[in-house]
């Protein structure tokens, strides 16, 4: 799956990034910053019986923010559950789970959670960012780039919406519109790996090759040891790559990509 660039807002209602661990598990469940700091915090707020209501409603919730962080949706999914037999309304509560069920490729259940989400809070920028890749996911991307259009009209200086809706755009073959918009996401976020891999996706499908081969790099030149790793992982599944999956930029890693760059190079999906 394709990673999701989302705003740092969005994060920050999931998973609130405002204090250090501490030895209260009230504090550690509400602030902590390391995730498995926050699981056992509110592991242990839970574990009390005191913790009724709304207030138990956000123990689940910040829980299962901390499982989303650590990509363990289906448990995430768990804590949204029970927290929203308590407060089935919170849109915030519904974005994140609809987040989590992307993250499990069950995107049809996000749609619904993020169009509800967006009933009750109509201004959810996140929620229409996370909306619209379900449906390019689903392959509609025009009703993705509808959705990203929504974020924008909210957020004109986005530059999540702006490259996902880039990544709708390429997957559409609306390839000068989608570099537009990857160039703008570009402008407003410098050296974002996830936008410079996106507009290197849209300048292979444009044939511009050299371009893309520079992009790519670039990508892994920032994104480091893992980036190549996820980039050889591809090139490897697409048959233009046999050697080792090590996380460096070898001759032969580059002789891989510049083969898979006499197609539509995707290494992301």
């Amino acid at each position: 799956m394709r990673l999701i660039f989302v705003s740092a807002a969005a994060l920050a209602v999931m998973l609130s990034l405002v204090a250090p661990a501490s030895a209260d598990p009230v504090t550690d469940c509400g602030q902590a910053r390391d995730p498995d700091v926050r699981i056992k915090g509110c592991t242990a707020v839970m574990a009390t019986g005191k913790v009724q209501g709304q207030d138990l409603a956000m123990v689940r919730f910040s829980r299962g923010a901390a499982y989303a962080a650590r990509h363990d949706y289906e448990l995430a999914i768990e804590d949204y559950d029970q927290a929203l037999d308590i407060s089935p309304d919170n849109a915030e509560i519904l974005m994140a789970r609809g987040y989590a069920y992307s993250g499990v490729d069950r995107d049809r259940k996000a749609l619904k959670d993020f169009s509800r989400s967006l009933k009750r809070n109509p201004n959810l920028v996140a929620a229409y960012i996370g909306r619209g890749n379900a449906y390019r996911r689903l392959h509609n991307p025009g009703r993705a780039v509808k959705d990203f259009d929504a974020a924008l009209r909210i957020d004109p200086n986005n530059a999540p919406a702006y490259n996902n809706r880039a990544w709708a755009l390429y997957s559409w073959r609306r390839y000068d519109a989608a570099l537009a918009d990857a160039n703008r996401a570009l402008n407003l976020s410098k050296d974002n790996v996830i936008v410079i891999d996106t507009r290197a996706h849209i300048l292979s499908a444009m044939k511009r090759r050299q371009e893309a081969l520079a992009d790519f790099e670039r990508a892994m030149q920032l994104g480091g040891k893992e980036q190549v790793r996820t980039y050889q992982k591809a090139l490897a599944k697409e048959g233009d790559y046999k050697g080792p999956i090590d996380g460096i930029y070898s001759p032969q890693t580059k002789a891989a990509l510049e083969e898979c760059l006499k197609g539509k190079c995707r290494l992301m999906k």
